[in-house]
Parts: C-alpha cells; structure tokens; sequence
C-alpha cells in the first residue's frame, strides 16, 4: 500500500489500564476505564467520512496498555478495515509489548501489512 504525506492521524485512547508502573510514566490518572467501541465507530465514522478517501488515515491505539484491552483493538481495527476497505487505514499501536499473548500474535501477523507497532 503506497502512503503519501496527505494524512490524517487519528488518536484513540484504548485503555487507561497498564499492568506495568514505571517510575518514569506520564500518565498520572490510571482509572482503568476501557474505551466504549460503540462511541468510537460512531465518532471514527463521521470523522473519516468528513474527510473523504483522498487522504491516507493513521489510527493510533495508545493507553495505559492498548493489548489491556484488545478486544476494542481488534474490533475498532477489523471493523474500519472492512467499512472503509477503499480507503487508506495503516494502524500504530503503542504498546510496552509484555502481554503478547499468542491470538495478539496471529492477529498482529495476520494483519500485519496494515499496522505499526511502537
């Protein structure tokens, strides 16, 4: 998939969990609130919709620990790759990457063509 620099990059707070507390973590509120898939296709829909398919999409998954909450990663992802398939959607998970466990595997080499893990 060719991206060009005509993008928009879409932030989504995944979790406010992690199962790690690093000294050095910005992140002072950890109320462990997951995010409501519901709201986000809804929110994501009208976004991209907006802004049309001329342009190329970069959704990042932050947190707390996005995979703390894979089943909106997965959902989220799965269902904007299908909904909006003739668009351009390259994914960026900001993960610590200490709770791969083996579906987060075959899910992130299953897709890996459209993701970016940090």
């Amino acid at each position: 998939m060719n991206y060009s620099f005509n993008f928009k990059q879409i932030h989504i707070i995944t979790t406010t969990r992690c199962n790690l507390r690093c000294s050095y973590c910005y992140e002072e509120n950890k109320s462990c609130v997951d995010a409501d898939i519901d709201k986000l296709k809804q929110v994501l829909y009208a976004d991209i919709k907006a802004c049309g398919s001329d342009i190329n999409y970069l959704v990042s998954f932050h947190g707390g620990e996005p995979f703390l909450a894979f089943d909106v990663v997965e959902t989220i992802c799965d269902w904007l790759w299908s909904e909006f398939s003739e668009y351009k959607i390259l994914v960026n998970i900001s993960t610590n990457g200490t709770i791969l466990t083996s579906r987060i595997k075959d899910w992130i080499r299953a897709n890996r063509r459209q993701l970016k893990m940090w």
